[in-house]
């Protein structure tokens, strides 16, 4: 192989070897552009997610009772009611056992049909 032919292979080479490189360099610029749009993303919906929770906090707090300030309610409830004859009823603060809801239920299974045969009009 002559010199010229020899040179002219070399520069083939090369030649591809550069496309090679570019090639290879646009997909990295492809990929830190994508990347760059996923940590956009994600940094916005980490911000949505820390406002959400700071205004679920901000709520929580606006409603929150404790059980000081329930047995500041049954006395001044129990101040007021006292204003009424009550011919000396006791009164139960006790915590209950089973719910309204559910003795109110176990009630309507025991009338069974006889609530749904009631006409009122």
């Amino acid at each position: 192989m002559t010199k010229s032919a020899q040179t002219e292979v070399q520069l083939n080479e090369i030649r591809k070897s550069t496309q090679h490189i570019n090639d290879v360099a646009d997909n990295i610029r492809l990929s830190i552009t994508q990347q760059t749009a996923f940590v956009e993303k994600t940094r916005l919906a980490s911000d949505t997610l820390a406002e959400l929770n700071a205004d679920a906090l901000e709520n929580t707090r606006i409603h929150a009772v404790s059980s000081d300030d329930l047995f500041k309610l049954n006395a001044v409830l129990k101040q007021q009611l006292e204003k009424f004859v009550v011919s000396d009823a006791s009164w139960h603060i006790k915590k209950r056992e089973n719910s309204r809801a559910a003795k109110e239920e176990s009630l309507s299974s025991q009338t069974g049909e006889a609530a749904d045969d009631i006409e009122l009009w």
